[in-house]
């Protein structure tokens, strides 16, 4: 079991792939300029943990489906990062997509029937579909600083549900009182 943090320096816009080996378990990337994750990420089998911490990365692999141990996966970057994304590994248990600009919810969430916390904050979210109540796992739940103007109805279908977080949303007084009610919630 082996972590691997990389920083790279301002004028550095690549990654050492020599230093990503099938023996790393834990990937942490932090860089201000790093645009591009290289595709060799999707073949490190032993991946338990992927962080990108890097406002300009616009690419990641589009298929993660061969990393069965990965459980955590945290991005930070531009929203083209993950529209891509087309399969990930069914054992993902936590997902950050932060500050990403998404617009539109990233519907390859719904498959990961392993989740078990999402935070989605500080994107421009609109709406959340109902079927994420189908995730049965998933207890913990950010959607904060999003342009969230109504409940998603999908949150009084998970009673499995312990922490949900929305501040920094578009909820009207009127609504804000609705889920109040609704929920126990207050703002």
């Amino acid at each position: 079991m082996s972590s691997l943090r990389i920083k790279l320096r301002k004028t550095q816009t690549t990654l050492p792939v020599e230093k990503l080996t099938n023996e790393v378990t834990r990937l942490l990337v932090q860089s201000e300029n790093l645009e591009k994750a290289p595709p060799t990420i999707a073949k490190m089998t032993q991946l338990i943990s992927i962080e990108f911490q890097t406002p300009e990365l616009n690419e990641f692999p589009e298929d993660l489906s061969n990393l069965d141990n990965l459980e955590v996966l945290k991005l930070k970057g531009q929203r083209t990062a993950i529209e891509k994304i087309k399969k990930t590994s069914s054992s993902i248990k936590t997902l950050f997509l932060v500050g990403m600009n998404l617009e539109t919810f990233p519907n390859w969430i719904l498959e990961m029937h392993e989740l078990e916390t999402l935070d989605l904050s500080k994107n421009h979210l609109t709406e959340i579909p109902k079927e994420l109540s189908q995730l049965k796992k998933l207890n913990r739940i950010n959607i904060d600083s999003n342009k969230l103007e109504k409940l998603p109805e999908c949150f009084l279908e998970m009673p499995q549900l312990n922490h949900l977080s929305m501040d920094n949303n578009c909820f009207s007084v009127e609504e804000k009182a609705n889920i109040q009610r609704k929920l126990g919630l207050w703002f």
